[in-house]
């Protein structure tokens, strides 16, 4: 599933590569700008940020999982 890059209660990969971190639960509050995951793509880490402020309503990712550029990794309400 792909994020839509116009929803900011969408979070998509930034990079296509590997979530080395996965910074929140469903349930969490998040503010924005708020790294929520990392990935990691040739040995170099980024952040995955909250557009906006809310509480993460579903994380559709596993720390290890592969992911492609602008897959839908966590959606927020």
């Amino acid at each position: 599933m792909v994020a839509d890059p116009d929803n900011d209660l969408e979070v998509g990969a930034n990079i296509p590569g590997t979530i080395t971190k996965l910074l929140v639960s469903e349930g969490d509050e998040v503010t924005a700008g708020q790294p929520v995951a990392v990935i990691e793509a040739m040995k170099m880490e980024t952040n995955v940020v909250a557009r906006m402020a809310g509480t993460v309503e579903q994380v559709l990712i596993k720390e290890g999982g592969s992911v492609k550029a602008g897959e839908l990794l966590i959606t927020i309400k």
